[in-house]
């Protein structure tokens, strides 16, 4: 298992990649009380609008009262798009009385982990 983290303003965003014969499972979590929110899981297929390309479907579990399937879906995606695997994330971020400029943040550190998750690959 693999394991990434951004950390920026004392917010800090984790994510465990375990690889599963040929597939991914990842765990993305942070803030102060890191949980599970969401379940993403997605699954490659020709893009609709240019079957040259992969895009990707993704059907998603909701906890109530969790908005984690955000930031779960965009690595599912992404990462099922760009590898043309399937993929699972669960997700759960949750930060104390959360402002609308850490949520931004939030966002933020998602999307460089991402990045760095699908340099490392």
């Amino acid at each position: 298992m693999k394991c990434y983290t951004k950390t920026e303003n004392g917010l800090a965003l984790k994510a465990q990649v375990l690889v599963v014969g040929d597939e991914l499972c990842l765990v993305v979590s942070g803030g102060d009380a890191p949980h599970i929110g969401s379940v993403s899981i997605a699954v490659p297929r020709p893009s609709l609008s240019d079957p040259a390309k992969i895009s990707a479907t993704t059907s998603t579990y909701n906890f109530v009262g969790h908005m984690d399937d955000k930031i779960g879906n965009l690595f599912a995606e992404k990462l099922a798009a760009f590898l043309n695997k399937k993929i699972v994330v669960t997700c759960g971020i949750h930060v104390n009385n959360i402002s609308e400029d850490q949520m931004v943040l939030v966002k933020s550190l998602a999307e460089r982990l991402l990045n760095d998750i699908i340099a490392d690959l």
